[in-house]
């Protein structure tokens, strides 16, 4: 009976080990979207353990709900935008919920793919180019355009500026096509339709639709690109303890290699 009452008493403090073991980590709430960024947050699990921490991942499908989350403090951090997205957020956000960037993580570059037409060089006037309704990509798109000579832009045009439609920033065309412009989720869909006769991808939905390198036709330049998708908290928050032992785990080089060797090429470190 001692040998018994010995054994319960051993398993009960195992039981009570294990949960102190696993309440000892303090936890960093994250909002992000699933491909690529919560598949890079699970990999920093087992690095931001060492350092204290773990992580609760709250997987959202719609960009809108990102920044709000951290805002009105439901998260510590999010993880799903680039720059340009964060500073039209911020160009409307009251002072109080002004999020900063603390970290720039990865390039996802965005892709020009086939959907009616096979080749830039098929299309003609009034052929649909499918774009998605995000407008901080609009001047993105329209220096891709300019860069494989589908258009001239306007004098003093920024890619990185705000535009409510994306002709605004167009001076003239070398073919008059027309732009659709859709939700982000349907583009895989769009193209796989043919819908249009070319599509922009970004490249976390094209990573979603099973596309890669292979499939796109010409694909944006990584060098000096301004489109770094970023970790952002809210303003006054980045030196705190956690903010910081999440930039160290996910601008490491155990992450980078993570990237590197898991999205061979449509997602690139920063």
């Amino acid at each position: 009976m001692k040998k018994l009452g010995l054994i319960v008493l051993f398993v009960l403090f195992g039981v009570l080990f294990a949960g102190c073991k696993e309440n000892e980590y303090e936890v960093i709430k994250v909002v992000a979207t699933a491909v690529p960024h919560e598949e890079i947050l699970v990999e920093a699990i087992p690095y931001l353990n060492e350092l204290g921490y773990t992580l609760e991942i709250v997987v959202i499908s719609d960009y809108s709900l990102g920044n709000p989350a951290v805002a009105s403090s439901s998260a510590d951090a999010n993880f799903f935008q680039h720059l340009p997205y964060l500073n039209q957020y911020n160009a409307t956000a009251s002072n109080d919920k002004k999020l900063v960037n603390v970290a720039g993580i990865h390039i996802e570059p965005i892709g020009l793919y086939a959907g009616s037409k096979s080749s830039v060089d098929a299309l003609v006037a009034g052929d649909d180019i499918i774009i998605s309704d995000n407008v901080s990509d609009y001047g993105r798109i329209v220096q891709f355009l300019a860069n494989i000579g589908l258009v001239e832009t306007i004098e003093g045009f920024e890619p990185t500026q705000s535009f409510a439609d994306p002709e605004e920033a167009i001076l003239s065309k070398t073919v008059d096509f027309d732009f659709r412009i859709i939700e982000a989720a349907l583009l895989v869909q769009a193209r796989t339709n043919q819908e249009g006769a070319l599509v922009f991808i970004n490249g976390n939905y094209a990573l979603e639709g099973g596309l890669g390198l292979s499939d796109v036709l010409v694909s944006e330049p990584t060098e000096n690109n301004p489109y770094v998708n970023v970790v952002a908290v809210l303003n006054g928050h980045e030196d705190d303890p956690k903010i910081e032992a999440l930039v160290t785990v996910l601008t490491s080089d155990a992450i980078k290699d993570f990237i590197t060797s898991r999205y061979n090429g449509s997602v690139i470190p920063a």
